[in-house]
């Protein structure tokens, strides 16, 4: 059994807990996910399954969308609901928020983080921004989230992370009549959205949290194609785990593909290099990409390969076999 679940996370539960209940339900089966969400946020959670936790580390630089919902005049110790609250401004002496307002914050906010020697073909936005007390990051060797809830200084620097396009689509009145607006972002790695919130807080200079979060996509993982955690427990104990159950080759369907001879997929299988024929061997036309899937002769996903330049063959950096 390997491949993938599309999981739509429910808030109340961690990353590690929906792995759990899936692994539970398979047995002796190796089960883990891709991208960390929050307790408090909820969406798109890739739970990888047999060979499938091989990949876990390629989620990692895939882009993700988040909506994010973002209270003003309310700043909190760990930038979201979740925090003791730091400071609260009077809703009466908030100012009259609009989409255009924030917008044009948010713009100006990030042209003041951007990198300045950031490449031109980098693609998106890259910018420094400091990650939240409450963070995974280790500081000295230690977790910061540790030192944060023993009422210890927490310092950490800004790092670069990358946004690739950002609306605000809405703005309201949430509890306690304190303004919201709902804001989306494309991120890349390591790029919190509770930072953002904050940061934008200040930047009004009204102070803000992040009150909710929803992952809408991760690589090609969308929402819309999402199974809800009591949904997926239906179907594994029904016994309809195929109609659930996405291929490997899912996270890698915009790369090119070789079929592969008997031959090579022992090479392969020994670690070895190998040579392909572009005029046969890819099933895609674009023959000048670094990446491919490599498949058997019978269809079977073999490996993921690199090309290496320098002897001009192909390489396995993760292995199927």
């Amino acid at each position: 059994m390997n491949g993938f679940f599309n999981l739509d996370k429910p808030v109340g539960i961690s990353s590690g807990e929906a792995v759990r209940r899936v692994k539970k339900e398979l047995g002796k089966v190796k089960v883990g996910h891709a991208g960390t969400l929050d307790p408090s946020a909820s969406g798109v959670l890739p739970i990888l399954v047999g060979k499938a936790t091989r990949l876990s580390d390629e989620f990692l630089g895939y882009r993700k969308k988040y909506l994010a919902q973002v209270t003003f005049g309310v700043t909190t110790d760990s930038y979201d609901a979740e925090g003791n609250v730091l400071q609260k401004t009077s809703v009466g002496d908030l100012p009259e928020l609009s989409v255009g307002e924030i917008a044009g914050s948010v713009r100006s906010l990030l042209e003041s983080q951007t990198v300045s020697t950031s490449p031109t073909a980098q693609p998106g936005t890259i910018i420094f921004q400091t990650p939240p007390p409450y963070s995974a990051i280790k500081t000295n060797g230690v977790r910061a989230y540790k030192l944060a809830r023993e009422n210890k200084s927490v310092d950490l620097s800004p790092r670069p992370v990358t946004i690739y396009d950002w609306n605000i689509s809405e703005v309201s009145e949430g509890p306690d009549e304190y303004p919201e607006c709902d804001l989306e972002v494309e991120c890349g790695r390591g790029f919190y959205i509770r930072s953002l919130a904050h940061d934008l807080g200040q930047h009004l200079g009204i102070g803000a949290h992040l009150s909710a979060l929803r992952r809408t996509m991760v690589g090609n993982f969308a929402i819309t194609d999402a199974i809800t955690l009591d949904d997926l427990v239906v179907r594994l104990r029904s016994g309809l785990i195929d109609e659930v159950l996405l291929q490997i080759d899912r996270v890698f369907e915009d790369l090119p593909a070789a079929i592969l001879t008997s031959e090579q997929v022992k090479d392969i299988g020994y670690g070895n290099s190998v040579i392909l024929c572009p005029t046969r061997a890819y099933a895609k036309r674009n023959t000048s990409t670094e990446s491919l899937r490599g498949y058997g002769p019978n269809g079977e996903l073999i490996a993921l390969m690199e090309r290496d330049l320098a002897l001009g063959s192909w390489r396995s950096v993760k292995n199927f076999a």
